[in-house]
């Protein structure tokens, strides 16, 4: 069975990519191109410093036929490079800095690239290539106006003769030899794809395309390349961002974004984290890996259409796609422009309609081969005068159910056989996603067994749990106050230390660094002059000592009666302070009262993000005119740094990036404080129309420690619309600008010039912690890069007599921060971003879930799943192991790295072992019949990879070693090794019996343990006895 679409057009293959955004720059020459961070390219712009790039590239010798290796971060300059690379008629080899040194390796000498487009800052990842690198950052002159500073002739467009046939890219992928192979692809397949992707799904100059695939990855070619063919606008979420969920609403949200691609994991890592559709695209395509019906009716719900996205990369990137709809079928579809799909069997002759066959790919979007490879492409291309051209073999098993729906069914090499059963792991993956606690999944045959790796739906604190949690904190302070009254009283009775302790070895902060960090906060708040203050969660009064001689009304409540009491007893002289005891949720209602309302190291106590924002509604009618300070918050965007670096400073020694990632996710997954991003902030104005400016700065000190370096302040400016903001001259601090340069900006500034913003700053106290953990991180960019202490630009400020306010960074980069100068009198914005749409039932996305009281520890895998499946498949099945992970591992392009799951046997943990003769003899048995010799007598058989077949082969060997006839209905009665051998100690005829064995359910540990017979023949198996 074949299906052919064929289209007549010449241009759909006749022009090559940088011809086809020519000729689009000619009709929309302003309009803007690209977006990335806080840069914008307009098309013109574009053209411009490519068409510089290609007269440099070819200067260097640079021609038809070469290979130049894209060595770039996401970036503007990173499509620059890749049409710059194209206009010289040179093929482009992406490659990204993040790999694996090896992998880069082995990409660079097979590619033997004429030149290696690169940055400064990654000069160590290629210093091997020096001679052949070029940087862009000499090449032109990227100011705030995004202009060439050389002259027409070399910025006009070149004429040079690039065929339909001639290369475009080498993309490498993954080979099972263990070195990446890579892929050529032609212009005339590149432009192929486009066309057709112009039409379906659709892309023209109103759509706002958000690109989130590593340009390694080739399906990044769509992202990035087709709004350049159609006259839309490309957003490019930077490296830090398309990790984060959370980012990438942010920025779907900001730049109104109307088309997305990715990966079912990619989608349903946005839909975990909360996103239901706001904003609402218009084009979703989903490719990859299998999109299951699932999936695509949640992703339904959130858009105008879904696409499902079929193609190998040796068919240049889609060869099919699938509008999905309700209630219909997840097919493959039907093939884009001018290519043709064929189901083939054995003998390569079309299987009839409605059989299984090997899915083989034809038409204009065939790869040339693998480069440097003649035998494996002549393995997977296939030339036979039976079919017009090369066929490529997919490896995929598929189904023609009719003509234009096509169904794949997985892969060959994704067929495993398990006790003579041959089994998809995709049914097995079906069934346990079915469960309502199941969120995702992925079977794994490992040594004859299977293995389901399953990440739990999260739970969702109740009301009672988060006042539950409330309580909690609350008490946990009335004992630090309680246990510590008479040591403090020796420091000040106005400066308690108490609880105050650093969250790597457990040590309390030092006198200076409470006085650093107390004199930041109060620092801020005074300079606002503040008269009638409310302070909620005033502790034992750190802020109120300091801060009540300067007010005429200071209202103090604390949740901790000790707190208050300690409080009471040291006021002295202050007649016009209150101090009582209450919690934030149950405050009465003091509309007006206060000018300034202070909340100061006390949010991270908070149960939700929900609870916070009713909170800050009590806030907000309590000031009529005034702010709401909150202070010491805890920052989202580097909550996984800040575990990282703990645990490496309790363990000192070196992790792998698995056991990092493994070790952040449990951490974040436990913590118990409420952790908070800067953005969710910024955006509140949006949520409360009351609010007219939000200042968002980091925590500033003398002390370099988790607080200056994980957390920020907050002021939310209330009713102050007459207090208008100056907007500072913003530079990029990467723009060749120095200490000395600063120093001459900061003239301008007292003379007169607008306030000062200075973007992109590497910070100086993360440094530490970006040496320890950068690479394990999987970011490298940095290693050699200048970073700044914030200490240095706060002596430069008080030298020029200037302001100055450190921020968290626009462009989201958590090592960087931007620095605010301007002088006094001068009121500067210090806002993060412009304030972005925001409602109540999104607000997940801001903040993390705190793990409330002691949650009860929920039902195993095991006891949950086993039932459940042994009543939808047959046993043979049923995995051997269920793990429980947190997240599925993932590779750079987004799909699930099963090389990363960890072996379950080896993560069984031994406690007990064997005492007598005979415990150590049904060890030996389970050893043998199990394979690996990880047991505890305690051990349930049926968790620690046995099963109904492997219990008759144990019965059968502990029936030849102890020489005696054994029940076998007793070895599920008692599966472990100390009961089992209990009950043979105690039955010294092993419980010899003549009644037939009932091969059915038999109950052990409220479980189901399906019993099969020896010849192992279930209804519903495909058997195969080969």
């Amino acid at each position: 069975m074949a299906h052919r679409k064929s289209i007549n057009e010449a241009a759909a293959v006749g022009d090559c990519l940088h011809k086809l955004f020519e000729h689009v720059v000619d009709g929309c020459a302003e309009s803007i191109a690209l977006v990335c961070g806080s840069k914008e390219l307009s098309f013109h712009q574009l053209n411009v410093l490519a068409n510089r790039l290609a007269h440099v590239l070819v200067r260097r010798g640079v021609g038809h036929g070469d290979l130049v290796v894209v060595a770039l971060d996401r970036s503007v300059d990173l499509i620059v490079a890749l049409l710059g690379v194209l206009k010289t008629g040179a093929a482009y080899v992406p490659v990204d800095i993040s790999f694996p040194m090896q992998r880069i390796s082995q990409m660079i000498e097979d590619a033997d690239p004429k030149v290696i487009v690169r940055r400064d800052t990654t000069v160590d990842v290629l210093s091997p290539w020096t001679a052949l690198c070029l940087s862009v950052d000499e090449i032109w002159n990227d100011n705030d106006n995004n202009t060439c500073t050389s002259s027409d002739a070399e910025t006009g467009n070149l004429q040079l003769d690039v065929q339909a046939e001639d290369l475009a890219y080498v993309i490498y992928t993954s080979g099972s030899t263990g070195r990446p192979k890579g892929v050529e692809i032609s212009h005339g397949a590149l432009s192929n794809f486009l066309f057709s992707m112009r039409r379906d799904p659709g892309c023209d100059e109103t759509d706002r395309l958000l690109a989130v695939t590593t340009v390694s990855f080739d399906i990044a070619v769509l992202e990035l390349f087709l709004p350049l063919v159609c006259g839309a606008r490309t957003v490019i979420a930077q490296e830090h961002q398309v990790r984060d969920a959370g980012a990438l609403l942010r920025l779907m949200k900001r730049h109104a974004i109307t088309m997305m691609q990715g990966t079912p994991a990619t989608w349903q890592l946005l839909l975990d984290s909360g996103w239901r559709g706001t904003p609402r695209l218009s084009k979703i395509l989903c490719g990859g890996e299998v999109l299951t019906r699932h999936l695509a009716d949640s992703l339904l719900a959130c858009g105008d259409s879904v696409w499902n996205m079929y193609g190998p990369t040796e068919t240049t990137v889609w060869a099919c796609t699938w509008k999905v709809r309700h209630g219909d079928d997840v097919l493959i579809g039907s093939p884009i422009a001018n290519m043709s799909l064929y189901v083939l069997g054995e003998d390569l002759s079309p299987v009839p309609l409605g059989c299984l066959g090997e899915l083989y790919i034809g038409g204009a979007g065939v790869a040339r081969g693998y480069r440097n490879n003649p035998d494996l492409t002549k393995s997977h291309f296939l030339d036979s005068p039976s079919y017009t051209g090369t066929l490529y073999r997919t490896g995929d098993i598929a189904r023609f159910l009719a003509p234009e729906k096509l169904v794949v069914l997985g892969r060959t090499d994704d067929q495993v056989k398990i006790r003579g059963y041959r089994i998809e792991l995709g049914d097995i993956e079906a069934a346990i996603t079915a469960h309502a606690d199941i969120s995702r999944v992925v079977v794994v045959s490992r040594d004859e067994r299977l293995v389901a790796y399953c990440v739990r739906k999260l739970p969702q604190a109740s009301d009672e749990d988060q006042l539950c949690s409330i309580e909690t904190w609350a008490s946990a302070w009335d004992h630090a106050y309680g246990a510590t009254d008479q040591d403090v009283v020796s420091h000040s009775t106005a400066f308690n230390l108490a609880g105050w302790r650093n969250s790597y070895d457990g040590a309390p902060f030092t006198i200076h660094e409470m006085r650093d960090w107390q004199s930041s906060s109060v620092r801020r708040i005074l300079s606002y002059i503040p008269e009638r203050v409310v302070e909620v969660g005033s502790g034992t009064g750190m802020m109120l000592f300091s801060i009540a001689p300067h007010c005429k009304v200071y209202h103090a409540i604390d949740a901790s009666i000790k707190a208050v009491e300690f409080t009471r007893r040291h006021l002295g002289s202050f007649p016009h302070v209150i101090c009582e005891h209450g919690q934030a949720h149950a405050l009465p209602v003091m509309k007006d009262a206060f000018d300034t309302v202070i909340v100061n190291s006390v949010l991270q106590y908070f149960p939700s993000i929900d609870y916070l924002v009713s909170f800050l509604d009590w806030a907000i009618k309590a000031v009529e005119r005034g702010r709401i300070y909150l202070g010491d918050v805890r920052s989202l965007a580097l909550l996984d740094i800040f575990h990282g670096d703990v645990m490496h400073f309790r363990t000192n020694r070196q992790f792998s990036p698995a056991e990092m990632a493994s070790y952040t996710a449990d951490a974040v997954r436990d913590e118990r404080e409420l952790v908070i991003s800067p953005d969710f902030f910024a955006n509140l104005a949006n949520l409360f129309p009351q609010i007219t400016r939000v200042d968002i700065t980091l925590r500033d000190g003398d002390y370099d420690n988790e607080m200056t370096l994980y957390r920020y302040d907050v002021t939310l400016h209330i009713g102050e619309r007459d207090n208008v903001c100056m907007w500072p001259i913003e530079l990029n601090w990467r723009d060749k600008i120095d200490l000395t340069s600063l120093k001459d900006r900061l003239v301008d500034v007292l003379e007169g010039s607008n306030p000062l913003r200075l973007n992109n700053i590497l910070n100086g106290r993360l440094r530490g912690v970006y040496s320890r953990l950068g690479a394990i991180l999987g970011d490298a960019s940095y290693t050699n890069s200048s970073w700044v202490h914030p200490r240095i630009l706060q002596d430069i400020a008080r030298e020029s007599t200037v302001q100055l306010a450190l921020l968290p960074s626009r462009s989201g980069d958590v090592w960087c921060f931007d620095a605010v100068f301007w002088r006094a009198g001068q009121t500067p914005d210090l806002t993060l971003h412009a304030p972005e749409p925001i409602d109540r039932k999104t607000l997940t996305e801001y903040a993390n879930a705190p793990k409330v009281g002691e949650v009860a520890t929920p039902a195993t895998l095991d006891r949950l799943l086993r039932p459940w499946l042994a009543d939808r498949l047959p046993a043979y099945m049923i995995p051997s192991f269920f793990v429980e992970l947190d997240r599925l591992p993932m590779t750079p392009n987004g799909k699930i790295d099963r090389k990363s799951l960890l072996d379950p046997v080896t993560e069984i943990n031994v406690i007990e072992k064997p005492v007598t003769e005979l415990e150590r003899d049904i060890l030996a048995v389970w050893s043998n019949v199990l394979g690996h010799n990880r047991i505890d007598v305690n051990d349930n058989f049926f968790h620690i990879g046995g099963d109904s077949l492997r219990a008759v082969r144990v019965h059968t060997k502990l029936e030849e070693l102890l020489g005696q006839s054994i029940l076998l209905a007793k070895l599920f009665e008692h599966y472990t090794i100390k009961t089992l051998a209990a009950h043979l100690v105690e039955d010294k005829t092993g419980g010899l019996t003549t009644d037939p064995i009932n091969f059915g359910s038999v109950q052990h540990d409220s479980e189901n343990i399906a019993i099969v017979s020896m010849a192992c023949r279930l209804p519903g198996g495909d058997h195969d006895t080969g």
